[in-house]
């Protein structure tokens, strides 16, 4: 039981902290080959030890909001004066990196489940 709290602490740091390397890697233009890998790493780390199987469905849909939302809001950051709509671009951008890759280890556990009918 201690090491599934411990595993849960380092997932919530995790995310935590790919959400901050997200912003930071949007809001200073960083966003090239290797900080968002980086991200993508974290997020498949956060997605394999910190989403739970009752929390799959919950999570899944918070990222297909989130993804949906970034991506509506990346129609309005020509609209805004620089370089504010290039960070805000950056920022969700580098974040939709970060949730799409917490997403697939999820998302393949659910579609394991359906396909063998459990």
């Amino acid at each position: 039981m201690a090491k599934a709290k411990t595993l849960e602490k380092i997932g919530g740091y995790l995310f935590i902290l790919g959400v901050i390397i997200a912003v930071v890697v949007g809001v200073a233009g960083l966003a090239d080959a290797t900080w968002l890998g980086v991200l993508a790493i974290f997020g498949l780390v956060v997605g394999i030890i910190n989403v739970a199987d009752k929390e799959i469905v919950n999570f899944l849909i918070a990222v297909i909001a989130l993804t949906s939302a970034a991506m509506g809001l990346a129609y309005i950051t020509p609209l805004l004066p620089d370089p504010l709509g290039g960070w805000i671009s950056g920022m969700f951008g580098a974040i939709v990196v970060f949730a799409a890759a917490a997403a697939i280890i999820p998302a393949l556990k659910v579609m394991y489940n359906v396909a063998s009918g459990m």
